[in-house]
């Protein structure tokens, strides 16, 4: 491995070379069938699907549109979920399992369609998803999936050793073809303007301050410390739940997750999404470029109140970096660590806290923000129309987790906890807490 002399920036990978469009700060009262707090990407599509079909929709953000968790995601569209096909089944039964999947499948085909037919110039490429295996034991557990995966009609196949070509050391691989990336901020940027091309009003540095509700307890306005806003119905498309409510604080956990931008030799590693099956795991996508490839690597996720020294989860991904590509000559070209939201069973909420409040929750994506987004969409806007969404039970906010979901959870946390934050603390003593 050669690791070339480098000078990190603070410039994320998709803030170079993009200029959105700059929106004015609310400055008086309005009204709207829809407000949406929160301008990331679950925002972003909410509002362009919710105006498509003839809703007025007011859209607040308390900063830059996309700046907050969106900026600093790795973009991955895929319907490869943090929680394995095989927990899904047996925590959910077969029925849930496939229409979980199904779901995350169908947000991937909505986004490709807006991009399509708004033509969106975002990078959008279809890719390979490759999960990969290090040990024996590891590919047995892929071929297991594997099997729940067929049982569930998905298409995927596992890969040998001896037949793969990967460029680094690997015991095989589960192979998911048709996922997705794209580069996120071209995506909102675009998707916003033609969302205000359809009457969205959209107003940045405008920081909701508290939804108010009627005397029925149904939503009404959401207040600003410029302006209040009427609606019939409010989305908080937060990335945590807004204004925390406390029924909602066990439900989720906050992770730090740390990421590095390499620039990577031309054709050593096949293009697409990676992950392998660590804890705390990794992932990264390859990009093909002119003069060389982009490599986004991401882990050694650790609870965010788990206070660690940063240095120490870079000095342990570079370590992986080295360990898994020996002889990979790279250069370090950015550098960033972002949130990583888990619910304690694995899925996403999204939907009523309280039914009838006329107020939606979205939040808990995991590492799946951008098809969880696509999903939230779709879950929204049949919310509002009043049409009934095969998925909105399966991802309710009001759902008690059951036992088997949690336990196969808590484990896969345990082992991040102990395999990263522990570890990373006591093997890298120098420079920090």
């Amino acid at each position: 491995m050669k690791r070339e002399d480098q000078n990190t920036t603070d410039v994320l990978t998709w803030d170079e070379g993009v200029t959105l469009r700059k929106y004015p700060a609310l400055d008086a009262d309005t009204s709207a069938h829809v407000v949406i707090i929160g301008g990331g990407i679950t925002g972003a599509l909410s509002a362009y699907l919710l105006a498509k079909g003839g809703k007025k929709v007011v859209l607040v953000e308390k900063g830059k549109v996309g700046f907050g968790a969106t900026g600093v995601t790795t973009a991955f569209i895929t319907e490869s979920l943090d929680t394995r096909p095989s927990e899904l089944v047996k925590g959910l039964g077969t029925i849930p399992a496939s229409i979980i999947l199904n779901s995350h499948e169908e947000a991937i085909l909505l986004i490709e369609s807006i991009i399509r037919d708004e033509k969106i110039d975002c990078d959008f490429t279809r890719c390979e998803n490759r999960i990969y295996a290090t040990t024996v034991k590891e590919k047995n557990l892929l071929k297991e999936e594997l099997r729940v995966l067929k049982t569930l009609g998905r298409e995927a196949s596992f890969v040998g050793k001896e037949e793969n070509e990967l460029g680094f050391k690997n015991e095989g691989y589960l192979l998911t073809e048709g996922q997705a990336k794209f580069h996120p901020m071209k995506f909102i940027g675009a998707l916003l303007e033609r969302a205000r091309k359809l009457g969205v009003e959209i107003y940045e540095n405008t920081e909701a301050l508290s939804i108010m509700h009627n005397s029925h307890g149904k939503a009404q306005a959401v207040r600003t410390a410029s302006g209040n806003i009427r609606a019939d119905w409010v989305i908080a498309s937060t990335y945590e739940p807004f204004k925390h409510p406390s029924s909602l604080y066990f439900k989720k956990a906050l992770y730090t997750s740390y990421v590095f931008e390499l620039e990577i030799e031309k054709g050593v590693l096949p293009e697409g999404i990676y992950e392998d099956l660590k804890s705390p795991y990794h992932y990264w996508r390859v990009d093909a470029g002119k003069k060389f490839d982009r490599m986004i690597v991401g882990g050694e996720d650790h609870r965010a109140d788990i206070h660690i020294n940063e240095e120490k989860c870079f000095k342990a991904l570079e370590d992986f970096v080295a360990t898994t590509f020996p002889k990979l000559s790279y250069k370090i070209v950015r550098r960033w660590s972002g949130p990583i939201l888990e619910s304690i069973d694995g899925l996403a909420y999204i939907g009523e806290l309280h039914p009838g409040e006329r107020v939606m929750y979205a939040f808990g994506f995991s590492g799946n923000g951008m098809t969880y987004a696509g999903i939230t969409a779709q879950i929204v806007v049949d919310k509002v129309f009043g049409r009934h969404n095969i998925w909105a039970s399966l991802y309710d906010v009001g759902r008690s987790p059951g036992f088997i979901m949690l336990f196969e959870k808590g484990i896969d946390y345990s082992k991040e906890f102990f395999g990263g934050a522990v570890k990373n603390i006591f093997k890298y003593s120098g420079g920090g807490k």
